[in-house]
């Protein structure tokens, strides 16, 4: 009722069937086109027509395609069958402007992706302050003791030492992240 969706009909044979005004106010080379000749007198619009046509053909599940023009907008193209009754005739090309929407998905995408990027970031940054704070009371712990020097540290060392050959074996498949985690807690098996 608006009239900002268009359409376009091709028979099978490929050959312009007709279009509405949307349609051609987004396709400009639509107006060139006679009805009952092939699509592909306007180069530009036939061979995206035909290409999309042709991933139709191949699995009609994929029947939407977005296109980018030179002028910002973005289109969404929808591939259906064309129908006389119950017969099928062609192919009905539904043309609709998606730039808002697209835009909307774009900011979301980016927002999140900066999201994402500061929740690694700060999950970084508490990692490396449990790391201290693990090494820290280990090394309050074994401050008690003037004869264990540098214990903690051979004690990960050792630690990890052991797992690496572990895990050459293969007989054992242990996880990374548990590996990580066992190294890491070496240093406080004296704590308890």
């Amino acid at each position: 009722e608006k009239g900002i969706t268009g359409f376009v009909s091709i028979d099978f044979k490929h050959n312009y069937l007709g279009s509405n005004d949307a349609a051609k106010k987004y396709f400009p080379g639509l107006n060139m086109l006679t009805v009952d000749r092939p699509v592909t007198r306007d180069a530009e619009f036939g061979e995206l027509a035909l290409r999309w046509i042709d991933i139709f053909e191949k699995d009609t599940n994929k029947d939407k395609h977005h296109i980018d023009t030179k002028e910002g907008k973005i289109y969404l193209v929808t591939v259906n069958f064309l129908y006389d009754g119950k017969r099928k005739r062609g192919y009905q090309l539904f043309i609709s402007d998606d730039t808002k929407e697209q835009q909307y998905i774009n900011l979301i995408n980016t927002f999140n992706m900066k999201l994402s990027n500061q929740v690694k970031a700060k999950t970084k940054h508490i990692e490396a302050m449990h790391d201290k704070l693990i090494i820290g009371m280990a090394a309050m712990v074994e401050s008690r003791d003037n004869s264990t020097g540098g214990h903690i540290m051979r004690t990960s060392e050792g630690v990890r030492i052991l797992i690496d050959e572990i895990r050459k074996d293969g007989s054992l498949k242990l996880d990374r992240v548990f590996c990580r985690n066992m190294i890491k807690a070496a240093p406080m098996h004296d704590l308890g």
